[in-house]
Parts: C-alpha cells; sequence; structure tokens
C-alpha cells in the first residue's frame, strides 16, 4: 500500500521547486514527517481496519492518510 511519504517523495522529485516553495513556508506542521514516524502505527491499524475488496467494491483508504488527516483535522 502506498504511503503518503511516498507521494510526497514523487512531488519532491516531480516539483522540487513547488515543494522547496512550499517548504519554506514554514508553519506548524512544516516537516512533521521528520518528526513522527507515521508507518509506526500501521501494524496497530492495520488490525482495526481490514480491505473487503475480494468481496467487491472500491479499495479502502491508506489507514495511515487518514490518521494524518486526523491530525490536520485537529
Amino acid at each position: 500500500m502506498a504511503s503518503c511519504s511516498n507521494a510526497m517523495n514523487l512531488l519532491q522529485s516531480y516539483f522540487p521547486e513547488w515543494y522547496k516553495e512550499v517548504e519554506n513556508l514554514g508553519g506548524p506542521l512544516s516537516g512533521i514527517s521528520d518528526r513522527i514516524d507515521f508507518e509506526r502505527i500501521r501494524p496497530a491499524l492495520s488490525d482495526l481496519y481490514e480491505n473487503d475488496t475480494e468481496k467487491s467494491g472500491r479499495p479502502n483508504h491508506d489507514p495511515v492518510l487518514l490518521v494524518k488527516i486526523l491530525l490536520l483535522q485537529k
């Protein structure tokens, strides 16, 4: 499952000038991925969040991404 950090790495590689400009704006969330290892919570979340796409339906959202969204909402 792709993580948000992989998406940010992709963003950095394809749009380095834009990423640097956004990074220079700073803010309370600037560099949060350097301070919090979100991948550490993935095993705990995977036990709580089952993917039932075998039965049909859309694939689930990445559980780590959902935690990051909740963090941003606070």
